[in-house]
C-alpha cells in the first residue's frame, strides 16, 4: 500500500466556488488538503460545461495559480477536455501553466460528438481509444499524462464476453492512466480494489467515497457507508494522490470533507499537510 497525500475535487464545492473560491481554499488548508483536482473546461464542448455547471463556478488558470500558490496549495491532477488536433495547444498551454502533469477526462461526453455511454460497442470503443492515445502522445511531449475517470456504466455492457472497461483498457497504450472512482466501481458492481489491481502502474489517482451505492442517494462520510475504503486504497500501490469528492452531500459539504480527510489519517492511508 501507497500512503498517498490528499486532494480534493473541486466540483464537491461547486456551490461555495460560484460565489468565493478564495474562502474555498482558505477552508481547505485548515482541513489538512495539500492538493486540489479544478475541473478546467477549456477545449470542452460548450453544452457539456453548461450542462454540468463548470461555467458558473470554475475560475481561470491564471487566478486559480496565484490562488493557489499564495494558500501554499498544489494541483495533484485536472478533469479536462481531451488535448486534440483542434485544441491540444489551449489545454496544454493551461494545464502547464497550472504545473498538473495529469489530465484526466472525466467522461465520454466531454468528447465532441461523443456519449457518456461510449464504451457499449467495438466500433466507438476502438475509435475512442485511438483518440486517447492520440492526445497521450501529445500530452508526453510537454511531459504530461492523460488519463480517464469511470463511473459506472462502463460496466453496463459486455463484448465480446468482455465488459467495454476490461477492452477499453486492452485498446489504450501503457501510457494512458486511470484515476478509478471506487464508489462508482462499486455501484457497477466491481470489486474497487480488484479494479485497482488489475490495472497496476496505470492507476495514479483514487476518487475516494463511501455511501450506500444507490445512484441518486448522497454520499456519506468515509467510513460509515458501504464501499471498503482500505482495502480499495490497499491494493493501490502506484497511487499518486488519493482525491476526496462528494457528488451530492446531504450535510453540510466542508465538515463531510474535513471528516472524511481526517477518517483517511487517523487509518494510517493518507498524509495531510
Amino acid at each position: 500500500m501507497t500512503i498517498c497525500p490528499l486532494s480534493v475535487q473541486l466540483y464537491t464545492f461547486r456551490e461555495a466556488m460560484a460565489g468565493d473560491p478564495a474562502a474555498v481554499f482558505s477552508r481547505l488548508v485548515e482541513l489538512g488538503f495539500v492538493g486540489v483536482e479544478p475541473v478546467c473546461p477549456t477545449g470542452m464542448p460548450e453544452e457539456f460545461a453548461l450542462r454540468n455547471g463548470y461555467s458558473e463556478w470554475t475560475v481561470g488558470a491564471t487566478e486559480l495559480k496565484h490562488i493557489l500558490d499564495a494558500q501554499g496549495l498544489v494541483i495533484s491532477s485536472a478533469h479536462t477536455a481531451l488535448p486534440e488536433a483542434h485544441n491540444a495547444n489551449a489545454v496544454l498551454d493551461e494545464q502547464e501553466l497550472l504545473g498538473n502533469d495529469l489530465l484526466i477526462i472525466p467522461a465520454l461526453s466531454v468528447l465532441p460528438g461523443g456519449k457518456f455511454d461510449d464504451l457499449d460497442t467495438l466500433d466507438t470503443l476502438k475509435r475512442a481509444a485511438d483518440r486517447f492515445n492520440n492526445a497521450a502522445s501529445l500530452a508526453a511531449d510537454r511531459r504530461m499524462r492523460v488519463g480517464y475517470h469511470n463511473h459506472f456504466w462502463e460496466w453496463n455492457g459486455t463484448i465480446a464476453d468482455r465488459t467495454g472497461w476490461d477492452v477499453f483498457w486492452r485498446y489504450l497504450e501503457p501510457t494512458v492512466v486511470a484515476e478509478v472512482d471506487i464508489y462508482w466501481a462499486q455501484v457497477a458492481g466491481q470489486d474497487p480494489a480488484t479494479v485497482i489491481a488489475e490495472l497496476g502502474p496505470r492507476v495514479q489517482l483514487a476518487h475516494v467515497k463511501d455511501g450506500p451505492l444507490i445512484r441518486g442517494e448522497p454520499m456519506t462520510l468515509l467510513g460509515t457507508g458501504k464501499v471498503d475504503v482500505s482495502g480499495a486504497l490497499a491494493a493501490g500501490e502506484h497511487l499518486r494522490w488519493h482525491v476526496i469528492e462528494f457528488d451530492e452531500c446531504a450535510t453540510d459539504i466542508f465538515e463531510a470533507v474535513g471528516k472524511s480527510a481526517a477518517w483517511l489519517v487517523d487509518h494510517g492511508l493518507s498524509t495531510a499537510r
